[in-house]
């Protein structure tokens, strides 16, 4: 299965010196979420965008393997909604997945559920969440198990975190 799906436009340039993402050199390893719930007729899927201070899975071609800080995620969260929510897949031009129905950041307490692929998630403050109106096509590819999940793809700032940031990071 695919991992990365669904690019997500967005630019993070915080005033800060934030550690971010940093998306240029994305490869579909890259996951920032499975799909946690779906709902057959409505081709819908919720995901979790970008989790707050949670390492990349992988490396970056780049060398580098980011996160960001939940004022960083809350920024690019409404940077994206404010820039019209645009989607694409696999960090290509040219390919509509579907419509943006919610975009927000997760205030609740830690919510832990299995996301559609059986898998236990947790969703934890601050993290960004993504649902989406799939287009039929790509809601046939994900029933069969080709796409399953999303990673926002834009610019940011990057540094070299701290050793309290680095402390707070979540496994």
């Amino acid at each position: 299965m695919t991992e990365v799906v669904f690019k997500l436009k967005v630019s993070i340039e915080p005033d800060g010196d934030e550690v971010t993402k940093s998306t240029d050199d994305v490869t579909p390893t890259d996951l920032s979420g499975v799909v946690i719930k779906s709902n057959d007729e409505q081709r819908y899927v919720l995901m979790v965008a970008y989790p707050s201070l949670k390492k990349d899975t992988a490396v970056a071609q780049d060398g580098f393997i980011d996160f960001g800080t939940a004022p960083v995620i809350e920024k690019a969260c409404f940077s994206f909604m404010r820039k019209g929510c645009k989607l694409g897949m696999w960090h290509k031009e040219g390919y509509y997945p579907g419509e943006v129905v919610e975009n927000y950041i997760y205030r609740g307490p830690t919510w832990i559920t299995k996301s559609d692929d059986g898998t236990e998630q947790i969703i934890e403050p601050n993290d960004w969440l993504l649902g989406m109106i799939l287009t039929p096509p790509v809601w046939d590819m994900y029933k069969q198990g080709l796409i399953g999940g999303a990673s926002p793809q834009g610019k940011a700032k990057r540094r070299v975190p701290d050793l309290q940031t680095l402390a707070l990071l979540r496994s």
